[in-house]
């Protein structure tokens, strides 16, 4: 194992430990994570890295913490950004070559937050561009690769950002989700993710972020174990974590109808396995009946997103680039998926406010109605209905298709399929690794609970991420 694998290999919570024992500076842990950078710098997963300003930011923190000074929670812990945030000091490009130039003046707050918690930042991560879709095959920054699963695509669009906690290039990271881009990549690289709270009183802020559709973007934590998630989510929130609850009396809801349809096979067997375990360790599995609501909502999230993407986009650029002629930006789009779906995309957003006013608001009421019916802590569910797709598949072309019980179904909709509902009520969301297939694909479990119940979602996380991780045999190797 490279020098730099024992390190690089640590749990954010673990180096938190470590450096205020005194066991290795930031520096030192710092190092180790720019010459992991270097090893594996054809995964693609960082568009922006400055490696001096790293160990500038990690000499700071060494400094105050030998000094006595108080540090924050994040002190000397270094953290991926996703390209679609602002941080100062780095372009947001959001995956475009026209916006490489694009040089925020302010943070955006959730970066600011954890800024001021002493986060480090390491780098801007590489995704898919402008946010618009599940692989994160980039043509301006380079296709991102799968650590986990290589000549896979990694998901998207947080693609750079999962792919870069998995190799080890970071503890922690930020990704954005509005189909499912954080917790995609999350599944197909074995890490953990959570989308918070958007309906009613966000739960983070979506300032300063390169708009996909406004109504439904949200950043979001990823990580490589639940318990690291809490970190990042309580320096964003400023709120204390909830205790992880004992197995024993929780209840999932189990919604069988469309989300455990049509699944590949491994992720159908991983996904039952994990369940089985869950039951075996004190947890009650209740079948629940949504009836329509699952594919009612994710028709209205559909059409929202078709409401709103180009408006956003052009109220983005006149703001950032004015004077940019929207349709000459979207022709320059290189990526031919993303090119298209704003191409298709209606110019009035009439539609709108209906689906935020009524529809969206009427299935939130059922949706808490039956978790409330049925005593459930959140519905369980595989996140993706398939396992990481290969490369050949992901050309980056809107007619991209799997092949899924013996039908040709658009690559798109395959991916962001089942992780469209909790975007659509705004609900929280939360993915953890459910294990890996015979073929070492990484699978994600989806658990999506109440709306505001962000922090109760983490602990149960971490409650079923113990249960599911002590049954795994062996730890996949971490070189």
């Amino acid at each position: 194992m490279p020098e730099h694998g024992p390190l690089a290999a640590l749990t954010a919570q673990a180096v938190r430990a470590a450096l205020q024992a005194g066991q290795f500076s930031a520096q030192v842990y710092g190092e180790a994570l720019l010459a992991r950078c270097a090893a594996f710098g054809t995964l693609n997963a960082l568009a922006w890295l400055e490696p001096e300003a790293v160990l500038r930011q990690a000499r700071d923190a060494d400094r105050a913490r030998a000094a006595g000074e108080p540090v924050g929670s994040l002190a000397g812990l270094p953290v991926v950004v996703k390209d679609n945030i602002d941080t100062p000091g780095f372009p947001t490009s959001a995956g475009n070559a026209w916006l490489r130039s694009c040089l925020p003046d302010t943070a955006a707050p959730v970066w600011q937050a954890l800024a001021g918690q002493g986060a480090i930042l390491l780098g801007k991560a590489n995704m898919h561009e402008l946010a618009a879709g599940g692989t994160s095959n980039n043509p301006v920054f380079g296709r991102v690769g799968n650590p986990v699963s290589p000549g896979r695509i990694a998901g998207g669009s947080s693609g750079g950002t999962a792919a870069a906690i998995a190799a080890g290039l970071a503890p922690l990271g930020l990704g954005t989700d509005t189909s499912g881009s954080l917790r995609t990549p999350a599944s197909f690289c074995g890490i953990a993710a959570l989308r918070p709270t958007t309906a009613g009183e966000r739960a983070y802020s979506a300032q300063g972020i390169v708009p996909l559709v406004a109504a439904l973007d949200t950043a979001g934590p990823m990580a490589r174990s639940v318990a690291d998630l809490v970190l990042l989510h309580g320096a964003i929130t400023a709120r204390s974590p909830s205790m992880p609850p004992a197995p024993e009396g929780l209840r999932l809801g189990v919604p069988r109808s469309y989300f455990w349809d049509r699944l590949q096979a491994p992720v159908d067997q991983l996904c039952r396995m994990a369940l089985g375990r869950l039951q075996d360790a004190g947890i009650a599995c209740i079948e629940l009946d949504l009836g329509e609501l699952a594919e009612e909502a994710v028709h209205w999230q559909i059409e929202l997103g078709r409401a709103g993407r180009l408006r956003d986009l052009r109220a983005f650029l006149a703001q950032r680039l004015p004077g940019v002629d929207l349709r000459e930006f979207i022709g320059a789009i290189r990526s031919e998926d993303v090119r298209a779906l704003y191409l298709d995309s209606p110019a009035s957003a009439q539609a709108e406010a209906p689906i935020l006013r009524e529809h969206l608001p009427r299935l939130r009421r059922r949706y808490q109605h039956l978790l409330d019916t049925h005593c459930l802590d959140a519905i369980a569910y595989p996140c993706v209905p398939v396992a990481a797709p290969l490369e050949a598949q992901a050309r980056g072309r809107p007619d991209d298709v799997i092949e899924l019980h013996g039908q040709s179904v658009a690559l798109g909709l395959a991916l962001a399929r089942n992780a469209r509902f909790a975007a659509a009520l705004g609900a929280p969301a939360l993915v953890l690794p459910a294990g890996r297939s015979e073929e070492g694909l990484a699978i994600g479990l989806e658990l999506a609970a109440r709306l505001g119940d962000d922090g109760r979602l983490l602990a149960l996380g971490q409650t079923v991420e113990a249960v599911l991780a002590s049954h795994r045999q062996k730890t996949p190797k971490f070189e």
